[in-house]
């Protein structure tokens, strides 16, 4: 895919900055919606000014609405977001990193969340998620074990966590040692 990549920047420069500009405003809207215009801009490190080009933009293309209390997502932009996770995770640099993470730490999978969790709190929220839905593909059913680390994200991870991962199966969460 990297090749790919590299030809489409060939002859569109700028269109994968763009793309990831304009991916990260829409998960950011998505994750504290609904934010103000002054509030995002401080969050992304961007000027009021350049945000605001790009959430015209995005409300043109029906990706995101204004209301009275900030902009929120439009049911195409969270289908939007759902169906680039996966291309945007590969085009920042995730998968690799997760293949490296894993061979250096000898496991056979990991998974990393982008985001910067000290600046943008809702990214341990995204890590809730992926962490249920991990749990509720990969858990075998009958008694598990879960040795969990990381104290206060950990905790933050478990508020994610639905009812349907323990169906058909028996857990117990205990603290892991490292």
């Amino acid at each position: 895919m990297r090749e790919e990549v590299e030809l489409i920047e060939s002859i569109v420069p700028d269109l994968i900055d763009v793309l990831r500009k304009r991916f990260i405003i829409l998960r950011n809207i998505d994750w504290s919606e609904p934010v103000g215009r002054r509030v995002l801009a401080q969050t992304l490190g961007m000027s009021e000014r350049v945000l605001r080009t790009e959430t015209d933009y995005l409300r043109k293309q029906e990706l995101i609405a204004s209301t009275k209390s900030g902009m929120i997502l439009t049911a195409k932009g969270k289908r939007t977001i759902q169906g680039l996770s996966k291309l945007m995770d590969s085009l920042l640099g995730l998968q690799q990193m997760e293949k490296e993470l894993s061979r250096y730490l000898g496991i056979r999978n990991c998974l990393i969340v982008s985001g910067d969790s000290d600046r943008q709190p809702l990214i341990v929220e995204d890590m809730g998620k992926l962490v249920n839905d991990i749990l509720g593909k990969e858990l075998p059913k009958g008694k598990n074990v879960i040795a969990a680390m990381g104290g206060t994200t950990m905790a933050k991870v478990a508020t994610c966590l639905t009812p349907e991962i323990a169906v058909d199966r028996d857990l117990t969460f205990v603290p892991a040692r490292g």
